[in-house]
């Protein structure tokens, strides 16, 4: 609750205990899908990228065909962004997709002009078992 309650970690970032596994997994950081599509950046619309994140919110929100999807807040090491999570995916990776969870995720980023860079998930797996 610290983050909560005073905005930033006192005790550390949860993805600080990750590091290494992050480094394995050769995923990239949450600063970079920030900047995609803009001048100099590696990465642009529509390209599918993997990231190791913990899930700090959740908005839950019904489609007109009555399904639930989600739109998350995700953090690492260097920002957070927001990431949509469809239907069909949603039902896949429902008991992962709690705030506070760690998370490796396969997404799409879904750059526009009238807003920030965002993710599509694909994919989630819990980071311990990635």
């Amino acid at each position: 609750m610290e983050k909560e309650v005073t905005g930033l970690y006192i005790s550390g970032h949860p993805m600080a205990q990750y590091a290494q596994t992050v480094k394995g997994l050769k995923c990239i950081t949450l600063s970079e899908v920030a900047v995609a599509g803009k001048d100099g950046s590696r990465h642009g619309d529509n390209d599918l990228v993997k990231i190791a994140c913990v899930i700090t919110e959740i908005r839950l929100k019904t489609t007109k065909s009555n399904q639930t999807m989600a739109f998350a807040t995700i953090e690492d090491l260097t920002g957070s962004i927001e990431m949509i999570v469809f239907p069909k995916v949603m039902q896949a990776c429902s008991t992962l997709l709690q705030e506070g969870t760690a998370v490796y995720i396969s997404a799409r980023i879904s750059v526009r002009e009238d807003r920030p860079a965002q993710l599509v998930c694909e994919s989630m797996t819990s980071l311990d078992e990635a």
